[in-house]
């Protein structure tokens, strides 16, 4: 069975850089949207799996609406855990998070840089991601359209250790058209770095 994951924080948690109104229509209207719509086409396809087993087999590949909505709310399901809480400006990653940036892209500021390239440069909506290549053991930085995810088979299944949601319902509330502050301002002041490192170990280990 497809598990519900509550917002581990309040809707409030992340002001001033994402507002609660924000927050209440992203979780409680999109991310149960797709939550609900998911169980719906898993019904009508006689589909029993868990979240991993979804992602493992591909099973969300039976429809282009299962697609769609198992994509939806499996980003939102890792992007809640990324953000933190009451963060304060110039937190910067720390330890293996840290040590993978400066050896891939030679500090924190390019890697910024890179990532809020990324952001603008999607056309209309999706998602910008730091993923490991398990193939090269390098990270790099992808964007994915609309609800695709880097473990997909199209992007050679890399694990996403940090992604930002940028269809506009994520910021438009609170920044208008200025998806780059958005983006910038989650990067520098609200990312869960204890989270992305516990997926950083999570991935390593499993290659």
């Amino acid at each position: 069975m497809l598990d519900f994951y509550n917002l581990p924080y309040s809707l409030d948690a992340i002001e001033p850089i994402i507002s609660r109104e924000t927050m209440d229509v992203h979780f409680n209207s999109h991310y149960k949207g797709y939550y609900d719509k998911t169980l719906e086409e898993m019904e009508r396809l006689g589909i029993r799996a868990d979240l991993v087993t979804m992602v493992d087999k591909n099973l969300y590949e039976q429809s282009q609406k299962l697609k769609d909505n198992f994509g939806g709310f499996y980003n939102h399901s890792m992007f809640w855990y990324m953000l933190r809480p009451n963060g304060n400006s110039n937190f910067v990653p720390q330890r293996q998070a840290l040590k993978f940036i400066q050896r891939d892209f030679g500090s924190f500021e390019v890697f910024k840089k890179e990532f809020l390239d990324k952001a603008k440069a999607r056309f209309g909506s999706g998602w910008t991601w730091w993923v490991l290549n398990t193939d090269t053991g390098k990270t790099e930085i992808i964007s994915t359209p609309n609800q695709d995810f880097p473990e997909m088979d199209k992007y050679g299944r890399k694990v996403p250790l940090l992604g930002v949601d940028v269809w506009e319902h994520a910021y438009y509330l609170d920044y208008k058209n200025g998806r780059p502050d958005y983006v910038k301002n989650v990067l520098e002041n609200s990312i869960n770095w204890g989270y992305i490192e516990d997926r950083i170990l999570q991935a390593t280990q499993a290659v």
